[in-house]
């Protein structure tokens, strides 16, 4: 029995030694995993602290290998340095320059005399196979890059490593956030190298901030802030580091802000062609302070709001003695045509209904063969019919859109004439709002008897400013069109509140404070233009090559509404070509904006912001955007190329070409000095009655007795309204036509239209280049003799004859002594010009503009 407890006393025994050794064990294991865990962290640590080591160190060896800012501080190039981190250091092998190799960026692309000659090719760069070159035994390194070899301090590890000397981070805002939808990095490949080169590339993106980064999709690259939360999805690596003894992110954001503020000193200020008034009280004031500027006179703001004062007369026919009143206001009544108009405008609707309706039947019937197409793809021959017959649907209704914009227009224009033209007193003067259709014959009698009891009513109210009731004798009139039509631009301080007339009513898409220009807005090559003011371009923005933009305040790009071709059909959002809220930067250009700049145009296809370079070559990045506030984007950048490199592109396979390729490298050029005579801002017609408001007296023996009757004497207004008309388009064309000469009506690519396309493979672009195959040579077109010519032949003009005609009929006309209003025919364009410009345009033949357009 004490056997069997001693076994049973041993068998405990062995069991507790058992449980011992398991808790043992688990005891052990415990403190191994812990371990373990501890081991792995401080490993996770080392890894992180390499990782932010390396990526410092590049970006500091991206700053001091640049030949501009020339830092040396403690790296030597000439031997192996060490850089310290969070407890790692990094040892740089570059002695003797056999472990490391610096390729420095072509001088060559930052001279100007690449950008305009147009047939100067820049050689290859990027990472094309011709512009790689070896180093470091197998490795292939491009210009601007450096292959140098890291060591960790206390190691035996070493790799060797590629990366960019040039600016190292996709999305940068060293002193802001970042919000992106995605970021995501491709291979810069040529078209001809696009079948064995993949789209996407493992080349890693980096995103660097100061506070918050958000990126949505980021399938690969860094993201680092120094103080913000950092979210990102998507296979990115997501860092917080505070900022490096170096401050490279301090660094990199003073050298760019450096580099902006040495390129505004160079750029030509126009706000004070934009914007500015003087004929009003504040203006007038303003100049007496000396506050103003003499130039304010002459500012497009001040052209749309020219005050034109009454003034008396006196005519003297013996018996018959006239008063005379010449004035600037329309005639009391005009014929808006009664019945035949309202039968006129339902003929035009119905006409409008009609074409609405083969529309919707054509495009029916094109979504029903397209679903067919789907359905049997095995019929081929069907196939064939059912494309051949939606080509020709596509090309009808392509002819009823324009059928439907012409009709749209000119239901517009019948509206408005039936809505303010009928026969009616016209008591308060308001002028139509389009020229053409109107016929000024008629007295003004009636706003003389009106306006008198308005304004004595007014003096005795409440908080009446003084300028409103001068604005009521006075009328405010437009001097200039913009492109043959109302410009539709509205200024900083809300001025002018009225004009011809008509209450300016500023859209709700106009933010306040902002110089607002509906148009494409245009920096030619080589220039610059520097705003001080808040502004929004409802249009396209192009700066083209070497050329700079300066915003001192907020830009705003955005799509136009109502936009309208040169023949004043109605062009719909996103219509190719035509404006849509895009910026366009050629190479060389430089768009810089001291506040936010919002880009809210463009298709998710095509991009809101469209960087412009040639076909099949790769070059560096020469543009630049430098926002000092927030830059926003709807559908981000994308890449571009114009006609003009499209051309460069095909000449260099197909001589055939050659011509075109001139003649479109000169286009600009051409235009630039061409618009700054003849251009975009023209004259207009006045609104004024036709004859003045006379009072007739006849003598009857001692006593002079009115008479009931009007006289048809001119009214001299409409004489000086075209001398300020013409004189107002001259100067505002040599100021500015140059900044807007895509809206000049002998612009061959249509209104707003520039010849900047999506860059995609040349074969699709077959289309543009077949009809411009085989153009006439014209050879080198030097205008510029012609517009000093010219320019000088209309300052004499104006200046001495016009002037001295425009004093002496003035005098008559008050004196009464032979009254005779100044006889001045409706303002034309420069013959010369004009027969020039014809003439290059019939020499080409139209021919060449019908794929562009």
């Amino acid at each position: 029995m004490r056997v069997v407890g001693q076994k049973r006393r041993a068998y405990a025994l062995v069991a507790v030694l058992g449980f011992t050794l398991v808790f043992t064990v688990i005891a052990l294991s415990i403190l191994n995993s812990r371990s373990s865990a501890s081991s792995n962290l401080a490993i996770a640590k080392r890894d992180l602290a390499r990782s932010i080591l390396i990526q410092n160190t590049q970006a500091s060896l991206g700053l001091r290998l640049s030949e501009k800012t020339l830092l040396r501080d403690k790296v030597r190039l000439d031997k192996d340095f060490v850089e310290d981190e969070n407890g790692q250091s990094l040892r740089v092998r570059w002695r003797d320059r056999t472990d490391s190799v610096h390729r420095p960026l072509q001088t060559s692309y930052a001279t100007g005399s690449v950008l305009f000659d147009p047939d100067k090719f820049l050689p290859f760069t990027g990472y094309q196979k011709d512009a790689l070159l070896p180093a470091c035994e197998d490795i292939k390194l491009a210009h601007d890059h450096t292959a140098t070899q890291f060591e960790f301090k206390g190691t035996t590890e070493r790799y060797r490593t590629v990366f960019s000397g040039a600016f190292p981070y996709a999305l940068s805002a060293p002193q802001g956030s970042v919000v992106a939808d995605s970021v995501e990095s491709f291979s810069n490949h040529t078209h001809r190298e696009a079948e064995q080169t993949p789209g996407e590339t493992g080349v890693s993106a980096w995103v660097r901030a100061e506070g918050l980064i958000h990126v949505g999709k980021f399938p690969f690259g860094r993201a680092v802030s120094a103080v913000g939360p950092v979210d990102v999805s998507g296979g990115a690596v997501a860092f917080q580091v505070p900022p490096s003894p170096d401050k490279i992110a301090q660094q990199l954001a003073r050298e760019t802000l450096n580099a902006a503020n040495s390129i505004k000193q160079d750029t030509l200020d126009k706000t004070e062609a934009f914007v500015g008034h003087a004929l009003d009280a504040d203006g007038l004031l303003n100049l007496f302070k000396g506050s103003g500027s003499l130039w304010m006179l002459a500012s497009a703001q001040q052209a749309t709001m020219v005050p034109f004062f009454p003034f008396p007369g006196y005519r003297d026919d013996k018996l018959l003695k006239t008063l005379i009143l010449h004035h600037p206001w329309p005639p009391d009544i005009r014929d808006g045509h009664g019945n035949d108009l309202a039968e006129k405008i339902k003929s035009v609707r119905n006409q409008r209904n009609s074409a609405l309706a083969d529309r919707k039947r054509l495009r029916a019937e094109d979504a029903e063969l397209y679903r067919l197409i789907l359905k049997y793809p095995e019929q081929k021959e069907k196939i064939k019919q059912w494309e051949l017959r939606r080509k020709e649907l596509r090309v009808d209704i392509s002819r009823l859109q324009e059928v439907i914009g012409k009709l749209d227009r000119e239901l517009e224009i019948l509206v408005e004439m039936q809505n303010h033209e009928r026969w009616a007193i016209n008591a308060k003067g308001v002028a139509p709002r389009h020229d053409a259709p109107y016929e000024n014959f008629g007295w003004a009698y009636l706003y003389l008897l009106y306006e008198p009891v308005e304004i004595i009513g007014q003096i005795f109210e409440p908080g009446t400013r003084w300028e409103s009731i001068v604005t009521r004798i006075t009328n405010p009139t437009r001097l200039f069109h913009f492109g043959n039509r109302e410009p539709e631009w509205y200024f900083p301080d809300s001025l002018p509140e009225i004009s011809d007339g008509f209450r300016i009513r500023r859209p709700a898409t106009v933010p306040p404070n902002h110089l607002s220009l509906k148009s494409t807005m245009n920096v030619p090559a080589g220039r610059t233009l520097k705003l001080t003011t808040n502004t929004q371009i409802r249009g396209d923005l192009w700066l083209q090559k070497g050329s700079t933009l300066v915003i001192e305040g907020h830009l705003e790009v955005r799509p136009p509404l109502n936009w309208n071709d040169n023949k004043g059909n109605k062009v719909y959002q996103n219509t190719p070509g035509f404006p849509n809220g895009r910026v366009m930067l050629e190479e060389g250009s430089t768009l810089i904006v001291d506040g936010n700049l919002t880009c809210l145009g463009g298709i998710p296809e095509y991009g809101s912001i469209l960087t412009v370079g040639p076909i099949n070559r790769v070059h560096p990045l020469s543009s630049a955007i430098i926002v000092r506030g927030n830059l926003t984007t709807t559908h981000g950048i994308h890449p571009a190329t114009s006609i003009e490199e499209l051309l460069a592109y095909a000449q260099r396979d197909n001589p055939e070409y050659r011509s075109a390729h001139h003649f479109f490298s000169i286009l600009g050029p051409v235009f630039t000095s061409l618009s700054r005579v003849t251009g975009p801002f023209g004259t207009r017609t006045p609104h004024f009655a036709s004859y003045n408001t006379n009072l007739n007296l006849v003598q009857v023996k001692k006593f002079l007795v009115p008479i009931p009757i009007a006289l048809p004497y001119d009214n001299c207004m409409l004489g000086i309204f075209k001398v300020f008309s013409y004189i107002s388009s001259i100067q505002l064309n040599l100021r500015l036509g140059q900044y807007f000469y895509t809206q000049y009506q002998l612009w061959p690519l249509g209104r707003g239209v520039t010849p900047v396309l999506i860059k995609t493979t040349p074969d699709d672009l077959g289309r543009l280049l077949d009809p411009l195959r085989n153009l006439p040579n014209l050879g080198n077109i030097d205008i510029g003799p012609l517009v000093k010519d010219t320019v000088l032949e209309l300052g004499k003009t104006v200046l001495l004859s016009t002037g001295k005609k425009f004093l002496v009929a003035s005098l008559q006309s008050i004196t009464g002594k032979n009254p005779k209003c100044l006889s001045w025919k409706d303002a034309k364009e420069p013959e010369k010009i004009e027969k020039f410009l014809k003439e290059v345009l019939k020499k080409v033949g139209t021919k060449a503009f019908s794929a562009v357009q």
